[in-house]
């Protein structure tokens, strides 16, 4: 269901890159699966050690009080301080939650680098769109000035300026578009995909703002940002110290 690169985006476009990026990106897969493993880590931290069995086998009997001995069988069973596993089970608890804010940290900076690359293609996108409007419009006026001085009514000067000025905007569209697919392919990246999948430049962006305020902001990450909560758990319920942004 690919769209051609110079065609408009559809609706959906975005939130298929970032549903791809949440199924398929490399970095969040890893997370994933390490933080699945820390919490199947903590659930057998209070548990006790493994006993241990020993077997010995004598060449030899051994004579002992009980009698001649070819061979002992001993099992052991460490055990131990209650307290010793109650932290133990904590210091799991916290890493494996500290390893889960850190997936969902990670999860958000991939999908808010998607979002600001997905206005970057549309920008990049619509300066395209002027710079080939303005070259079709030179090429138009080379064709009128070319004219005009077949018949002695222009100067060289003239052609000249316009032709200059048309490569200059041949220049700025082999950068732009080079931009494109540079843009292209980390959204790609971003998205667990191969880079030169094809993705269409979007027809237009959001234009009404939310009523965000900086307080609000400010609180909003101070009490859901996983980044943050990632770096006080270690505090063990300590009030987050007042931090300005």
């Amino acid at each position: 269901n690919a769209t051609a690169p110079d065609q408009p985006a559809t609706g959906d476009a975005l939130p298929a890159l970032e549903a791809s990026a949440l199924a398929s990106n490399p970095a969040l897969k890893r997370l994933q699966q390490e933080t699945a493993a820390a919490w199947a880590k903590s659930r057998s931290a209070d548990k006790l050690p493994d006993p241990t069995i020993g077997a010995n086998v004598f060449g030899h009997p051994i004579e002992t009080a009980a009698g001649s001995q070819r061979a002992n069988l001993s099992v052991m069973q460490m055990i131990p301080w209650l307290e010793r596993l109650n932290a133990q089970t904590q210091q799991a608890c916290y890493e494996a939650l500290s390893m889960e804010q850190q997936y969902h940290a990670d999860r958000l900076r991939i999908i808010g680098d998607l979002r600001v690359n997905w206005a970057k293609l549309y920008v990049l996108g619509r300066q395209l769109e002027t710079i080939e409007a303005n070259q079709q419009l030179l090429t138009s006026l080379s064709d009128l000035v070319t004219t005009r001085l077949a018949l002695n009514r222009g100067s060289a000067g003239d052609v000249t300026l316009l032709t200059v000025e048309l490569g200059r905007l041949e220049e700025q569209a082999v950068t732009t578009r080079q931009q494109i697919a540079s843009t292209k392919a980390t959204m790609n990246r971003l998205a667990g995909r191969p880079s030169h999948a094809p993705i269409a430049i979007p027809a237009s962006l959001p234009d009404e703002l939310p009523e965000w305020s900086h307080e609000m902001l400010r609180q909003l990450a101070w009490e859901h940002q996983p980044a943050m909560a990632a770096a006080t758990l270690p505090l063990r319920g300590a009030e987050p110290p007042n931090v300005l942004f």
